[in-house]
């Protein structure tokens, strides 16, 4: 990555503040603040690492379940989904089914995925804190309406949904929560998970968005999030990307480094140190403005169903989730939190 330049390319004097008015961003936020504190936490409770805590998770969610099915859950490869899954199957965690060799948890991992539900439910009662029963049965409402919504915009653009890996993966995850959905249509508003109803819903805006954007962009889902990321914020440190994006470090690293030989970023190293500065450069403020503009439009469709009066409810509902998942990152860090 190139260091020491001393100028920064001007930024558009048109500002799209995109990370305030897209629902989408605004729910990728939250699941991503989630998630900063769920890894050390669940890693605690169960001795399991990252990824293997998720797959047992999903695993005890949705089994029988394949392996393509669990790297659409997870947003993964399926190699490497795969050598995590080959690991609990000798450890004793997962079972192999006969049957099209489906996963399901053993009896060790009937007791973990137990931890990592009870933990589960302890942390959505510190994310819904502060919200009625009525503002839950609420937003459930209009997140279920706002997934019909997505579905429309899937079978608007259905030769393109089905186009890409990403596009593939998004929809086979969305189907698969659909189907989980309807086992919990009986239970109380406070004992309902409230994240997954996030996860549909970008699942099914993933489906049909990855292909129009590659189109409007001419770059893979993850290149031209990161080009929207730097973009928005104008400028951005490395560390501060990797914890907008949800995924690994080196997953980041390496696509931030071919949009810098693309000429679509500048990397600045900051002082002595190996923190790394990024910067959108004029071909990469051109990308950001396109995705800019077409996000916004399909923001404009999903949210019309939606009156003036319940957008601002939602956003009011999200801004205290977020909240709430701030308190959780910040707690200190004991064994089963």
């Amino acid at each position: 990555m190139s260091t020491g330049h001393k100028s920064t390319p001007d930024r558009s004097s048109e500002d799209f503040g995109l990370r305030h008015r897209l629902l989408a961003w605004r729910v990728l936020s939250l699941l991503n603040l989630t998630q900063r504190s769920a890894t050390p936490a669940y890693r605690r409770a169960t001795g399991l690492s990252d990824g293997e805590w998720r797959i047992v998770y999903q695993v005890g969610i949705h089994a029988p379940v394949s392996l393509v099915q669990l790297a659409a859950l997870l947003r993964r490869d399926k190699s490497q989904v795969s050598r995590t899954v080959g690991g609990l199957v000798t450890r004793g965690v997962l079972a192999r089914l006969s049957r099209r060799a489906l996963l399901d948890l053993s009896s060790r991992g009937r007791n973990l995925f137990s931890r990592i539900l009870r933990l589960a439910e302890a942390r959505n009662r510190t994310l819904i804190q502060g919200l009625s029963d009525v503002q839950l049965k609420r937003l459930r409402s209009m997140m279920a309406r706002l997934q019909g919504q997505a579905r429309r915009l899937i079978a608007a653009s259905q030769l393109q949904a089905c186009s890409t890996v990403e596009s593939r993966q998004a929809l086979v995850a969305a189907r698969l929560t659909d189907r989980a959905g309807l086992l919990e249509t009986d239970v109380k508003p406070r004992d309902r998970l409230i994240l997954p109803d996030f996860i549909n819903l970008l699942n099914l805006l993933r489906s049909s968005s990855t292909a129009v954007f590659r189109r409007a962009t001419g770059m893979p889902e993850f290149e031209w999030q990161i080009v929207s990321q730097v973009g928005e914020h104008g400028i951005l440190t490395l560390i501060e990307l990797v914890s907008n994006m949800e995924r690994d470090n080196s997953q980041v690293g390496r696509a931030v480094k071919r949009l810098v030989r693309q000429g679509h970023l500048l990397a600045y190293q900051i002082g002595r140190a190996r923190h790394i500065r990024l910067v959108i450069t004029p071909s990469g403020r051109r990308i950001y403005e396109r995705a800019a503009r077409l996000a916004l439009a399909r923001n404009a469709r999903l949210v019309r169903d939606l009156s003036r009066e319940e957008e601002r409810i939602l956003f009011a509902i999200l801004d205290r989730l977020t909240d709430n998942a701030a308190d959780l990152l910040s707690r200190p860090r004991t064994r089963g939190s």
